[in-house]
């Protein structure tokens, strides 16, 4: 890394007040945080978030001068730039406009910059957010290092700063994660459903299959009473009503079956669980 680019980095790490989380990681910046930040705190993510966005500003500018811009090292190459940025569309021979998904205008800079046209209303927009974060900046420019002091207190004192468990990761000497980040894929294991049998008692675990069974046996005997109501409604075994009435009893038990697995596999066995431990 060149100097005017590590001076670069080093701004976007000061200005975002993430230096200090840097210096209490075991190798700097070159620790290891793993996929979506496990070993980061909440805050801590967002100020990453923050110098990442802060640091791709100097690297699209310069990827834009020395590579995809009219003087760039593609210059004489067709480029096709796809970007939320507006600095860049001025140099551009044709700007293409996106909007809800298909194209609303094409053209040229100046061409674009009717009053009505969607691209005009964006560098506007653009333009009037510049000038009043400009404003802001310099108007709190003398409270920022209160804010900067705050938002440390926040994090030695765990206001504010949750950390995510979902996955643990452990550092070595170097920063780096001793283990991969695995994702289990395919079927529940055997051992899952042996656990919370032994959690919540056999007796449940055994109601809960019994219900759950005749709550199987009831959707295939309505589906047979349908086929059967198909076949025989011609010979007038049954009235409508009838046929309607046994159908209904049927959906009935289903639902009142359903709720009462649910209740035993998930209330009762929960109550059991929490209670036995």
């Amino acid at each position: 890394m060149d100097s005017q680019r590590h001076g670069r980095y080093d701004l976007a790490l000061m200005v975002c007040g993430i230096l200090p989380d840097i210096e209490m990681l075991p190798a700097g910046d070159m620790t290891e945080i793993g996929e979506h930040g496990i070993s980061l705190s909440g805050g801590q993510k967002q100020r990453v978030s923050l110098a990442r966005a802060a640091y791709g500003a100097h690297i699209a500018q310069h990827l834009w001068k020395n590579l995809l811009g009219p003087n760039g090292l593609l210059k004489n190459k067709t480029r096709i730039l796809v970007t939320h940025a507006v600095q860049f569309p001025g140099d551009a021979d044709r700007i293409v406009v996106l909007k809800d998904g298909r194209v609303s205008e094409v053209g040229q800079c100046q061409e674009l910059m009717d009053p009505g046209l969607s691209f005009y209303q964006l560098i506007k927009e653009h333009s009037v957010n510049h000038r009043r974060y400009q404003h802001k900046k310099y108007k709190e420019a003398d409270g920022a290092a209160e804010v900067s002091s705050k938002l440390d207190t926040d994090d030695s004192t765990g206001d504010g700063d949750e950390v995510e468990l979902d996955a643990v990761a452990v550092k070595d000497d170097r920063g780096g994660l001793v283990a991969e980040e695995k994702m289990v894929e395919g079927s529940v294991s055997w051992s899952v459903y042996i656990k919370y049998v032994k959690s919540t008692s056999y007796k449940y675990a055994l109601t809960v299959v019994g219900l759950y069974a005749l709550v199987q046996s009831i959707q295939i005997g309505s589906n047979i009473w349908l086929k059967y109501w198909v076949t025989s409604s011609a010979s007038g075994n049954l009235s409508l009503s009838g046929y309607l009435g046994i159908y209904a009893a049927f959906i009935v038990a289903f639902l009142l079956l359903s709720a009462l697995v649910t209740y035993f596999a998930m209330v009762l066995a929960m109550v059991r669980r929490k209670t036995s431990s």
